[in-house]
C-alpha cells in the first residue's frame, strides 16, 4: 500500500526515513548554566541549524571569532553589543552548514575542513565578561539533532547548614551583646556618680527608685538604650553625657 501510494520503491522509501533528521529523530533542545568552564562540542546536523541563545544567562553577545568559516554559517540575530550605537544587541547566534556545491572544473578549497573552533565574548548589565569556546564539528544524519542550546544562570550552591557551627554562632553573638551591655551600664553608672558628685544632677534622690537608676537597670537587663530612655523620659542629651563621664 506504502509502496503503491508513494509510487517509489519500498527500499528507497526505507531509507529515505531513516537518513532524514527530521524525520528519524526530532530536534533537542539543551540547557548549559554558566559560567561554563572548557571547550561546548556542537555537532551540526545536515538540514537542521543550531541556536546558541544567552538570553536566559541574560546576556548580550560583543564578538564572535571562527577560525574556520568553510562549512559552517555564523548569524547574530541583532547588532554585536561591542559596535558602537548598538541599541538591540544579539543574545542569539544560529549556525548552519553550507552547502557544497560541486562545480566542473572549479579546484575545491578546503574541502576536507569538517571541525571549528568559535569564540564567542558577552556581558550582561551589570558589565561583567565571559568567554565561550565552542568546538563545531560537521554532524552526521544519524547524530542526535540539537536545535537549540539554552545558557541559563547556574543556581547558587545550597548552603550547608551546620547546627554546632550555627550553635557556636548564636553564643558567640550573645556574648559579645553581654560584653557590650556590660561595658555600656558601667559607663552609665560611673558617669552617674561623676555627675551626683559634681552636683550636675539638681533633685537626684540618693535612696533610689528614681527614672535614672530604673532607666540603666534596663538598659543592663538588654532593653535598647532608645527604648529604655523613652520609656523612662530620660532626655538622649542626659544619657549621652553620663556615657561620656564614664568612659
Amino acid at each position: 500500500m506504502l509502496r503503491k501510494s508513494l509510487g517509489l520503491p519500498l527500499v528507497l522509501v526505507s531509507t529515505f526515513l531513516a537518513g532524514s533528521p527530521s524525520l528519524a529523530s526530532q530536534p533537542i533542545v539543551r540547557e548549559v548554566s554558566t559560567p561554563m568552564n572548557g571547550v561546548l562540542v556542537v555537532n551540526i546536523i545536515p538540514g537542521v541549524g543550531v541556536n546558541l541563545n544567552f538570553e536566559g544567562a541574560g546576556e548580550y553577545i560583543q564578538t564572535m571569532i571562527a577560525d574556520n568559516r568553510s562549512f559552517v554559517g555564523i548569524k547574530a540575530e541583532g547588532c554585536l553589543a561591542a559596535q558602537e550605537g548598538c541599541q538591540d544587541p544579539a543574545n542569539l547566534v544560529h549556525l548552519t552548514l553550507i552547502d557544497k556545491l560541486q562545480l566542473p572544473g572549479v579546484i575545491k578549497v578546503n574541502s576536507i575542513a569538517t571541525q571549528s573552533v568559535l569564540t564567542i565574548r558577552t556581558r550582561d548589565r551589570a558589565n561583567n565578561r565571559r568567554t565561550y569556546i565552542f568546538s563545531l564539528r560537521q554532524g552526521r544524519p544519524r547524530d542526535v539533532a540539537i536545535a537549540q542550546i539554552n545558557f541559563i544562570k547556574a543556581a547558587p550552591p545550597p548552603r550547608y547548614y551546620d547546627p554546632i557551627a550555627a550553635r557556636n554562632a548564636e553564643e558567640l553573638r550573645q556574648k559579645e551583646n553581654s560584653i557590650r551591655l556590660k561595658i555600656l551600664t558601667s559607663k552609665l553608672f560611673k558617669g552617674l556618680k561623676v555627675a551626683i558628685d559634681r552636683n550636675e544632677i539638681p533633685g537626684y534622690d540618693r535612696r533610689g527608685g528614681n527614672p535614672i537608676d530604673r532607666f540603666i537597670l534596663d538598659v543592663h537587663g538588654g532593653m535598647p538604650l532608645l527604648t529604655a530612655a523613652s520609656k523612662h523620659r530620660i532626655d538622649l542629651n542626659l544619657v549621652s553625657k553620663l556615657i561620656l563621664l564614664g568612659s
